[in-house]
């Protein structure tokens, strides 16, 4: 019957999500960095200010790299928490990604660039976000 699907709670652990977590971070990576380099070559140097009133620097390809990973982890210790305190983990996990998504857009939007190195960060963003959350949401096997 269905009544086990309905009661049964995430049997995910910490180690199946951080697992989860680095294989969206990986792919997140790729992804990120085939577009750092081909937005390079198309709009130029991707400078941006990395911190509020920094001067604007270009863009190191290592940063898209560790910004691929570091949310990657976060967010598997997020959901992680979720699972282990909440029912609806995967909804409030979900609707935190896309909030945190959003936010994240923010810099991407208001960067003093052209218009093509502001599509070009918000592709970046994109192509982190997707990954990271598909990867997390993926049933341990």
């Amino acid at each position: 019957m269905a009544t086990g699907t309905l009661t049964r709670r995430s049997t995910a652990n910490l180690g199946t999500n951080i697992k989860n977590g680095l294989v969206g971070g990986l792919v997140a990576a790729v992804l990120a960095l085939i577009l750092f380099f081909v937005g390079s070559a198309i709009v130029g140097p991707l400078e941006v200010a990395q911190q509020p009133g920094a001067p604007i620097a270009p863009l190191p390809w290592f940063m898209v790299v560790v910004m691929s990973f570091v949310p990657a982890v976060v967010a598997a210790l997020l959901l992680t928490a979720l699972q282990r305190f909440t029912g609806s983990a995967t909804s409030i996990f979900v609707i935190a990604a896309v909030a945190v998504f959003i936010f994240m857009l923010f810099p991407a939007l208001t960067q003093t660039a052209t218009v093509g190195i502001s599509v070009v960060l918000i592709l970046l963003h994109v192509a982190v976000a997707i990954p990271i959350v598909w990867a997390l949401l993926q049933r341990p096997v």
